[in-house]
């Protein structure tokens, strides 16, 4: 019995002595590292791996951005195609009808635009307007021929000045169609030298060209056109002065001396009574 005893008092002795060993033991071994947050490198386990180094790329420039602005819808309310309102259509129907009006009016005066200047536009006031044949005559450089001329197509001492410059034209007409006839029968005389015939031609298409202007000149007064009418009074005189040059040039006494005398102071007195209508 006491044997007994004696050994389970060692057993407990056993398991006393085994646990103090137990915790001496756990006291000595180092807590467990696995709760702190990083974990140091070993230094040899730094010198075999190396640290990659990414290769390096040169910088690339980010590619252009095309912005494309995209037109923005007409609203309905700024559409200038699509009125906002019937009364908006309605005012810009009538702006166009005026503008196709007016366009018509000015179309219809006679040659547009060009003949609403002033100074190409003959006055029907001022040609419509009686005045003193003297007072008409006296601009001219023959006063006295211009007088004459014109006081036996009229009744009275006064005249407007459109039909004194008609009627002065029709007697530079009659003047320049005696200076033809003058050098048509001179041509068929056979002694009439090829010189002479060379100088008879040249006067003969001049007059005719003056008598084909002074035509016009009466044109263009019932056109009120005062620019042509300038124009082709002044033509009248370039025709008459060459067929003087042609017979001086030529070395030719000309036959018609008192004929061309005449004709031109009609046809100066014409281009003078004509400034009374611009």
């Amino acid at each position: 019995m006491e044997l007994i005893n004696n050994s389970i008092h060692n057993v407990f002795l056993l398991l006393a002595f085994s646990s103090v060993f137990s915790f001496a033991v756990a006291v000595c071994v180092p807590r467990n590292t696995s709760d702190i947050g990083s974990t140091a490198i070993p230094p040899l386990f730094e010198q075999t791996v190396s640290p990659q180094v990414a290769p390096q790329v040169a910088p690339q420039s980010p590619p252009a951005v095309t912005v494309s602005e995209e037109p923005e819808a007409a609203s309905p309310e700024t559409s200038p195609s699509q009125p906002s309102s019937a009364s908006e259509s309605e005012e810009a129907e009538s702006e166009e009808a005026a503008s196709e009006t007016e366009e018509d009016d000015l179309g219809l005066l006679g040659g547009g635009l060009d003949q609403l200047h002033s100074a190409d536009l003959i006055s029907s006031v001022t040609s419509s307007v009686t005045t003193s044949l003297v007072d008409i005559c006296d601009v001219t450089s023959n006063p006295q021929l211009c007088k004459t001329s014109i006081s036996s197509h009229i009744e009275g001492t006064k005249v407007d000045p459109a039909s004194a410059l008609k009627t002065e034209i029709d007697e530079s007409i009659k003047e320049v169609a005696k200076a033809i006839a003058t050098l048509n029968s001179l041509r068929k005389d056979s002694a009439a030298s090829e010189t002479e015939i060379a100088c008879y031609d040249t006067c003969l298409e001049n007059f005719e060209m003056a008598i084909d202007d002074l035509k016009a000149g009466v044109e263009s007064i019932n056109a009120r056109d005062a620019g042509r009418m300038e124009s082709v009074l002044t033509a009248v005189m370039t025709d008459l002065t060459t067929c003087d040059d042609t017979f001086a040039e030529m070395g030719v006494d000309s036959p018609l001396d008192s004929l061309s005398t005449k004709m031109s102071k009609y046809a100066s007195n014409c281009l003078a009574i004509s400034k009374l209508l611009l």
